[in-house]
């Protein structure tokens, strides 16, 4: 008896540690949560402990508080440059799908405060534009996983920004400039790694023709590279020595601002660098964009360019016939564009803003396009037809009207020829005829 008395007082005893033990838990993780359970860490979001929906609902209610706060700062050696938090975009399915073994775990799960649910959100930065400037002296898929892993924990911390080893040699961005890539081609790729580093040493010239024979590539998306070189020379005060204009605008960027390059016809873009120091040109593909970063040592001034459009020409129309179509369609075949004629202007700009001098670099014309319309031609063959038999009936009818005033053979015989005299015809008298 006494024996089982003392097992109930120890199993009363463990009931009694249990439920003390059950009420401390209940009170580091309540079951309601309120806002105060979102506490931002380094390396994710402490959730509340609850359901599914709930916790989707309030990562919604931060991520847009987050999202509304102030630009994100990036530091790096040379300063700082300011990331708009709009720029993150934020999967949230994703987080969820991805955590939820972690959001449903039971709150006894956790052994203290410290241990509280925390998951990273799957975020990423959706322009890197405000990172061009940065691209010569920063690792940039290394920075740009420091930015998205600070919104993943939506932070509000100044972010470091991952810095080159050799970033201090390469001096000031003084011109960044880019272009659209309009398709991934590998020999693009291949011929922007090859380039980027390029220098363009001191009171020397530069050849993109002679760079392209030591390098062993003419392929045939040097268009894209040199525009990407020509817009930012234009930012600086390098010579522009020879450039072509090419006969169209392209899509990658706008008039006036491309250069066109051909070994075969050796249409070439040459540059000179009248300072007494080397510019470096990094040149890197991201999103889509051809990045062109132009470093030094401070130039003289800052330069920015203009591009005046004087004159716009409308295109001509082009109708064409066709035996595709039926009677009175028509059908178009090639929108037309105006075609335009531009002036590129490079202004050197004080620090204060005012214009020093104006340099016009080029004026460019590019033709029209002309509107190509496909008409039936079975208009045109009817008329011709209905031409043609009408010019039949009228020379039937003057052929009949000349046979009917040609005399008979009897009237013939019996017309004088003379006075007192008749033609007597001859007669053929057949074999069996007496």
């Amino acid at each position: 008896m006494k024996k089982w008395y003392k097992l109930a007082v120890v199993l009363m005893l463990l009931l009694t540690l249990s439920y003390v033990a059950v009420i401390k838990l209940v009170a580091v993780f309540p079951v309601s949560a309120t806002e105060s359970d979102f506490t931002y860490i380094n390396g994710g979001v402490i959730i509340p402990a609850s359901s599914v929906d709930e916790v989707r609902s309030y990562l919604m209610s931060e991520i847009s508080a987050w999202q509304s706060g102030r630009d994100l700062e990036l530091s790096y050696s040379g300063g700082d440059v300011t990331i708009p938090r709009e720029v993150f975009v934020f999967d949230l399915e994703q987080t969820i799908q991805m955590n939820k073994d972690k959001i449903e775990a039971p709150w006894y799960s956790f052994k203290s405060r410290n241990e509280e649910k925390k998951i990273m959100l799957t975020v990423y930065l959706d322009d890197t534009k405000m990172l061009e400037p940065l691209f010569s002296i920063i690792e940039i898929k290394k920075t740009i996983a420091q930015l998205e892993f600070a919104a993943g924990s939506l932070s509000n911390e100044t972010i470091q920004a991952v810095e080159k080893k050799n970033a201090s040699s390469v001096g000031e961005i003084v011109a960044t400039h880019s272009v659209d890539v309009p398709y991934d081609d590998p020999a693009l790729i291949k011929l922007v790694s090859l380039f980027d580093g390029v220098q363009i040493h001191a009171r020397s010239n530069f050849s993109m023709l002679e760079w392209l024979k030591e390098n062993g590539d003419d392929s045939s998306i040097l268009n894209i590279l040199a525009s990407g070189l020509y817009g930012g020379a234009l930012q600086t005060n390098l010579k522009i020595l020879e450039r072509h204009a090419q006969s169209a605008i392209p899509s990658y960027t706008d008039p006036g601002m491309e250069a066109e390059i051909s070994p075969i016809t050796q249409r070439d873009l040459r540059l000179h660098n009248p300072n007494p120091f080397p510019l470096t040109i990094q040149a890197v593909i991201n999103d889509s964009r051809l990045v062109m970063t132009f470093s030094s040592l401070p130039l003289d001034a800052a330069y920015q360019v203009k591009v005046v459009e004087d004159t716009e020409v409308e295109p001509r129309i082009i109708r064409r016939f066709t035996n595709n179509l039926q009677a009175g369609e028509e059908q178009l075949i090639q929108q037309g564009v105006n075609g335009q004629r531009v002036e590129t202007i490079r202004l050197m700009v004080s620090s204060n803003g005012e214009t020093l001098s104006s340099d016009r670099i080029s004026r460019d014309f590019y033709a029209p396009v002309p509107t190509v319309i496909e008409v039936s031609s079975y208009t045109k063959e009817q008329e011709l037809e209905q031409e043609i038999r009408v010019l039949s009936d009228q020379s039937n009818e003057l052929v009949d009207s000349e046979n009917m005033e040609i005399p008979s053979d009897k009237a013939f015989n019996d017309q004088e020829v003379g006075p007192g005299t008749k033609e007597t015809p001859d007669r053929v008298i057949s074999s069996d005829s007496k």
